[in-house]
């Protein structure tokens, strides 16, 4: 048991003074007395060093944050405190820095200290101490008596001031996170805000004031329009593509617009016309005598037999015909449900031919052959009258759709000298959008 003791002890004195050993702890020991030194200076010479400060309507703590920034001082202060949220505005120019910490709180009834380079402020009841209690210097003087290092005294400095060091990261660090906690919370209202608008702007209801609207629409049309056949069915291949210019005034609309009307006609027709099939007399000569007052007349007369003659006929016709509309109407909005209201209106239409194509058929008994449209007398401008009933409903806050069914008559043919009526009239569904401004 001796013989270890004596051998652990011979162990512990050969490493004290083991030169490896020595030289390390030489060399840390200057490495600490030169940045001791350094701080001192720093911190002596920003004391003596006049500064030139200013600030405008500011809070207090973030004047003394600039002022501790541009001096190279450490500061802590209680961030909870409102009465370091007062605004303050300051001028000085070569003045110390303690005696601007003074001006910057005088006007609350906080104090500062200077320990080291950390400026610490407090209020009255704050209890600040600059150097460790009894039993903190106990308990290192204690370890330093165990140690092999002489010097104990900067060893007690170095663990005081990397305490003071932490701190102050810790509750700087602290105070941006209650920052930015503050900026997050209004903007996320303000999302709150903007999803509720963008609901309300698609499900609400929003009046219709008085303005304008414009509108552009589509609208296929059924029409018995022909000049290949009499009395000509519905034919659906018309269409109608147009946009209105709308002035509201409450519940009356007045419109003007431009459309184009297309009409088209395909005729499938085959028939035969027999021609032939009987005798054909011709008169050669002509005489007369006369025997006392009567006059008799006497024929000279040939027969001749006329064979049959069979024509077929058979028509694949593909008839077109545009006009380029101008026209004027008014509506008015006479019920209202929900977001739905019904109109009914009236409207005049002047038609400008701008394009014709196909073939006409006058007669297919008399006249079986076809004439070219361009051989016929268009009449270049016609008028026309609709009426009109729909319902239009709102999308949201400035658009509305629309439809509407319609009929239109035309007051004159659309080509003169034709035997049979060739007036322009049908029915239309529009379908449109509307847009509000």
């Amino acid at each position: 048991m001796r013989f270890n003791l004596k051998r652990k002890r011979f162990c512990i004195i050969s490493k004290i003074f083991n030169p490896g050993y020595l030289f390390r702890i030489s060399v840390l020991f200057l490495i600490y007395l030169a940045s001791f030194s350094f701080n001192n200076g720093f911190s002596q010479t920003s004391e003596n060093n006049l500064v030139n400060f200013s600030v405008d309507n500011i809070p207090i703590s973030s004047a003394l944050y600039q002022l501790s920034l541009q001096c190279g001082y450490d500061i802590s202060y209680d961030a909870s405190d409102s009465s370091l949220q007062q605004l303050i505005s300051i001028s000085a120019r070569d003045e110390l820095a303690l005696d601007i910490y003074r001006k910057l709180l005088q006007n609350t009834n906080h104090s500062f200290k200077q320990i080291d380079n950390l400026i610490v402020v407090f209020s009255p009841g704050d209890k600040v101490e600059d150097s460790l209690n009894s039993e903190d210097e106990s308990s290192y003087l204690l370890a330093v008596e165990n140690s092999v290092i002489p010097d104990t005294v900067f060893i007690s400095d170095t663990i005081f001031r990397t305490k003071t060091d932490t701190l102050l990261i810790t509750r700087t660090d602290t105070l941006r996170i209650v920052d930015t906690v503050f900026i997050v919370k209004p903007g996320r209202d303000k999302i709150k805000q903007i999803k509720k608008n963008n609901n309300e702007l698609i499900t609400k209801k929003v009046p219709r004031k008085n303005g304008w609207s414009g509108e552009f629409f589509v609208s296929p049309m059924a029409s018995t329009f022909s000049l290949s056949e009499e009395n000509s069915p519905l034919k659906f291949r018309n269409f109608s593509i147009g946009a209105d210019l709308t002035k509201i005034i409450d519940n009356l609309n007045i419109s003007v617009g431009i459309k184009l009307n297309h009409f088209a006609d395909n005729y499938n027709n085959e028939y035969l016309i027999q021609e032939g099939g009987y005798y054909q007399t011709d008169t050669l000569d002509i005489y007369y005598t006369i025997q006392d007052a009567d006059t008799s007349w006497y024929y000279v007369t040939d027969s001749s037999w006329l064979p049959v003659d069979n024509h077929q006929y058979n028509y694949n016709i593909k008839n077109r015909i545009g006009y380029f509309d101008i026209g004027l109407s008014a509506t008015y909005d006479f019920y209202s449900i929900g977001k739905s209201r019904i109109f009914a209106g009236l409207g005049l239409n002047s038609g400008f031919l701008i394009y014709r194509s196909g073939t006409a058929i006058r007669n297919k008994d008399t006249e079986p052959q076809g004439v070219n449209f361009a051989d016929l007398e268009f009449d270049n401008v016609v008028f026309s009258a609709q009426a009109k009933i729909g319902l239009k409903y709102q999308i949201n806050k400035i658009v509305d759709f629309k439809t509407e069914l319609y009929y239109f008559q035309s007051f004159d043919d659309a080509v003169s000298n034709f035997p049979y009526n060739n007036k322009l009239n049908g029915v239309g569904l529009k379908f449109a959008l509307l847009y509000y401004f």
